[in-house]
């Protein structure tokens, strides 16, 4: 079963419009997307990946990895400001203390 039906089967749709129009896709991105195996659509990923579609293309796959490294150094630059912030935060708390 090729990934256009099984999207099909999971949203319960026949036509490329329907489906993207539960996607919340613009027309004709779905199709495109299908129909070209090197082109890439981060909408269009995400959107298969909310789905559960993770390794049913390599476009996927790679997509996921891009994402869990994005959320990885986000993560870390928030847990970097945070200690800053606070770091800041004592030391106000100490000159206030001292004035």
């Amino acid at each position: 079963m090729c990934i256009k039906e099984k999207i099909q089967e999971k949203l319960g749709l026949k036509t490329f419009d329907e489906m993207e129009r539960k996607l919340n896709l613009k027309n004709q991105t779905l199709k495109v997307w299908l129909s070209n195996k090197s082109k890439t659509n981060s909408k269009v990923e995400k959107a298969l990946l909310r789905l559960g579609f993770l390794n049913e293309d390599l476009r996927l796959s790679k997509r996921l990895k891009d994402l869990k490294l994005k959320h990885k150094k986000f993560t870390a630059l928030i847990e970097e400001k945070t200690k800053t912030i606070q770091e800041i935060s004592e030391l106000l708390k100490e000159i206030d203390e001292v004035a």
